[in-house]
């Protein structure tokens, strides 16, 4: 007859491992699937979320804005190789985001002109940086103006390999972890066990534990606790490492050339990055906590204000034209602000997130 520490350990086993083995099934399927989807599905969207943008810059043959858009999405860390717009009848490129010219593949390519709607796959380009599918789309009937988006398959199928060899390791470091936990338990179900649990408890509600005293009761919860130091140095391991990607996305905005800024629903700056620092002349420490009043005249900061509570209501991005004069060298320029409306998960308004 099964003792209960046996049937707790067996329990444990079998369901941590089938729980395990099917998400990595699962998981492998939908890699194998995005293996052949995700460069369409990538090149569909950016195409759906550029038209708007592009189509009327294109039409007022606003190369400058347009070239600067482009190179804006290739220099973040994504497949895409390239974006470029082709314009007239004889395909000629109007906008485009290489830094150093057409390549030669591109120039010596003869890819006809795609007019039926939808995305499609026009060439496949062997290059240095892997394999590259080139994918086009007509921005509108009649305009004679095609998006190509060149999206690298070679890193694509590189991140997924990535993806897989990760979750597999967490599948065995949770299946291992799992064994580990229902042997500790099976073996000792007791007053030490008692003990450790209401430490565990008071680590949660943040108080100072004592474990030192639990690892002279029995080699079972000596393990135990050990365990559970070692979860609280990777706790903190974790922490540090929340903490420096937060420092890395904070780094990534403070590069970035344009203002960025988020207020809460009272209008207070809850973040802002390096260059809105240089519109008020102050450093981010500085401007948390405070509103545009503290900044500037009544009269700009109500019409700031009056933007902000428009996108609010609109429920949507909202873009407007704004003249800004910073205060850091006093030079003056007009700027196409965009504010969209944030909200947590749950759909609580946060406030305004300005670029």
């Amino acid at each position: 007859m099964m003792t209960i520490s046996n049937r707790i350990f067996l329990l444990i086993l079998i369901t941590t491992s089938l729980s395990t083995l099917a998400n990595f099934i699962l998981t492998q399927h939908q890699s194998m699937s995005l293996h052949h989807d995700s460069e369409k599905i990538l090149a569909r969207t950016l195409v759906r979320s550029l038209r708007d943008a592009l189509i009327q810059d294109v039409i007022n043959d606003n190369q400058l804005r347009i070239t600067n858009l482009l190179k804006s999405l290739k220099s973040h860390d994504n497949p895409i190789e390239y974006l470029y717009i082709t314009k007239g009848i004889h395909n000629t490129v109007f906008a485009h985001s290489f830094e150093k010219g057409i390549p030669r593949f591109l120039v010596h390519s003869n890819n006809p002109a795609i007019k039926q709607s939808g995305v499609h796959l026009v060439h496949k380009y062997q290059t240095e940086h892997g394999l590259i599918y080139d994918y086009s789309e007509t921005l509108l009937t009649g305009l004679d103006a095609s998006l190509h988006i060149g999206i690298n398959q070679t890193k694509i199928i590189e991140q997924l390999k990535k993806n897989n060899q990760y979750i597999l390791t967490i599948s065995i470091i949770i299946l291992l972890s799992a064994l580990l936990i229902a042997f500790l338990l099976g073996r000792q179900v007791s007053k030490p066990l008692t003990q450790f649990v209401h430490q565990i408890k008071l680590y949660g509600q943040g108080n100072i534990i004592k474990l030192n005293k639990l690892k002279n009761t029995s080699p079972e919860i000596k393990q135990l606790t050990t365990a559970f130091q070692c979860a609280i140095v990777e706790r903190q391991q974790a922490e540090s490492s929340l903490k420096s990607s937060e420092a890395r996305l904070r780094g990534l905005l403070n590069t970035l050339p344009d203002l960025v800024w988020l207020k809460d629903k009272n209008g207070i700056f809850l973040s802002c990055n390096a260059k809105f620092g240089t519109f008020y002349g102050a450093k981010e420490v500085n401007i948390i906590g405070k509103t545009d009043y503290d900044f500037v005249s009544k009269d700009i900061a109500d019409v700031f204000r009056k933007n902000d509570k428009a996108a609010e209501a609109l429920g949507q991005p909202r873009t407007n034209e704004e003249q800004l004069t910073y205060a850091s060298d006093g030079h003056k320029e007009w700027v196409e602000t965009i504010k969209a409306p944030m909200y947590e998960l749950n759909g609580d308004y946060i406030g305004v997130l300005g670029i």
